[in-house]
């Protein structure tokens, strides 16, 4: 006789509102977060251990913050809405500054406030760097997976 197997449970897609990110939610003692402005030192002194370290136009972009505000507009809207914004986000700028409203940066902080740690959040740059370089145009590039 043959077994039954159980159906998978599809995985819960939850929509995280953008006022979430930036106010941060609880997480093991702690909240995690979008950084605020003032905060990119302190990250910088954390990325390493990735790998990554934060460029002026990424330090700017916190302090003024402008980085991720095309993905945080995105948790507040609909798809088409957001790929509405974000294209008119692209306009006349160059890919590094393409980057700036699309990428974000979250810190993890203690009970106490304390930064304990920093993630940075891309577009697959490697991926629109190679779709440049084949001729295809930087909105085209960006909107592609």
């Amino acid at each position: 006789m043959a077994k039954r197997l159980k159906k998978r449970a599809q995985p819960r897609v939850r929509r995280i509102p953008a006022q979430l990110v930036i106010d941060g939610w609880p997480e093991q003692g702690g909240t995690i977060r979008r950084i605020r402005p003032g905060e990119w030192a302190r990250a910088n002194e954390l990325l390493p251990a990735a790998g990554v370290e934060l460029d002026e136009l990424a330090r700017a972009a916190i302090d003024d913050n402008t980085l991720g505000t095309v993905l945080l507009d995105g948790l507040n809207t609909d798809v088409q809405v957001f790929h509405e914004h974000y294209l008119e986000s692209l306009k006349g700028q160059d890919l590094a500054q393409q980057l700036v409203p699309c990428s974000l940066v979250l810190v993890a902080e203690d009970s106490g406030g304390q930064i304990v740690g920093a993630c940075e959040v891309l577009p697959p740059a490697s991926t629109i760097v190679r779709m440049r370089t084949m001729g295809i145009p930087d909105v085209v590039a960006i909107r592609s997976p």
